[in-house]
């Protein structure tokens, strides 16, 4: 009988070595993946939901969205597709097809910064969703089996396959509900079943603030990044010009229709701004093209051309300070 407790204890220790040292590799292995420093890593141990084949309505049918709610509009050959921010919390990542683009978008509530990336990588389409990871209080996301971590705010992989590579991001103009509804009625706009239009969402603030800062990125990772108020934009639509990434680039923005949006200058073209009775044409140019706020030309012998627009978001300022060393206000 000695014997047999002696038995049961040794296998006792075995067990609790062996679990130990699971538990411990475990740990090893979910903390070695960050090329970022790891104090700055919070969350993780359970993914969001995947958001996948969203659904679109009217404009019409969300009579129940407060004027001041956040959205994202996105254009492709004039068709645009509004995804308000009261529904894509939910899921964080939204991953859509958009006139054959595989587009994700993402909203962080806690940095308030909405952004669309491109997920279409090297030939591969993948489904992204919101890891649980925070980096710098920033949404981490990562592809459905979880290959690879990117910091949003950062566009740039930052665990697992293609640390240190950035990714590309498609043109995200953020504005309200408001202006949405006066100047995009045609538009789709996004929805689930998992959230009602009129409730609300305490990571949401719907109050515009002078916090929220939009950011012209510089292409290399922690250099300078123009920052621009929308106080900058008061009484009527604005064009201020700076040479950002070695080019001239045209930052236009309006307080009153709550957007600011950016592009790169085009060839010889000279551009200037639209009477606001144009909305949502904002700029001619020498050549007699009329441009539209997604940076197409909707007229003119270049109709159909589109601008490139630089790296840019819209973030709370504390989350430009804590991501980037270089800010220049405007």
């Amino acid at each position: 009988m000695r014997l047999f407790y002696l038995f049961l204890i040794f296998i006792f220790i075995s067990c609790t070595s062996n679990n130990d040292e699971i538990i411990s590799n475990i740990e090893q292995e979910e903390f070695s993946i960050w090329i970022v420093d790891k104090n700055d890593i919070k969350g993780g141990g359970k993914t969001y939901d995947l958001s996948v084949n969203p659904k679109f309505g009217n404009v019409s049918d969300f009579e129940k969205l407060s004027d001041h709610e956040k959205v994202a509009l996105i254009s492709f050959n004039n068709e645009v597709r509004v995804y308000p921010y009261f529904f894509t919390n939910h899921f964080e990542v939204i991953n859509d097809v958009f006139n054959n683009n595989n587009i994700a978008v993402s909203y962080c509530p806690l940095t308030k910064s909405g952004i669309c990336f491109n997920r279409e990588i090297d030939g591969n389409i993948y489904q992204i969703l919101a890891s649980g990871f925070l980096y710098k209080d920033n949404m981490v996301p990562a592809d459905k089996d979880l290959k690879f971590y990117w910091s949003q705010m950062l566009m740039t992989y930052i665990g697992k396959e293609n640390a240190g590579k950035s990714i590309s991001n498609y043109n995200l103009i953020e504005t309200n509900w408001k202006t949405v509804k006066e100047y995009f009625y045609d538009a789709k706009v996004y929805y689930h079943d998992k959230r009602t239009a009129g409730e609300t969402d305490p990571q949401l603030s719907t109050t515009q603030d002078s916090q929220y800062i939009y950011g012209v990125i510089e292409e290399k990772i922690n250099t300078r990044v123009e920052l621009f108020s929308y106080n900058l934009f008061k009484n009527k639509t604005k064009l201020i010009s700076k040479i950002i990434n070695n080019k001239e680039v045209i930052i236009i923005g309006s307080e009153e229709k709550y957007f600011v949006t950016s592009y790169y200058k085009k060839d010889n073209l000279e551009f200037y701004l639209l009477d606001d009775s144009n909305f949502p044409n904002i700029l001619s140019d020498n050549e007699g093209n009329i441009w539209n706020i997604f940076g197409y030309a909707i007229s003119g012998n270049r109709k159909g051309e589109q601008l490139e627009s630089p790296k840019t978001y819209v973030a709370q300022f504390w989350a430009w300070k804590d991501f980037y060393s270089n800010l220049k206000f405007n």
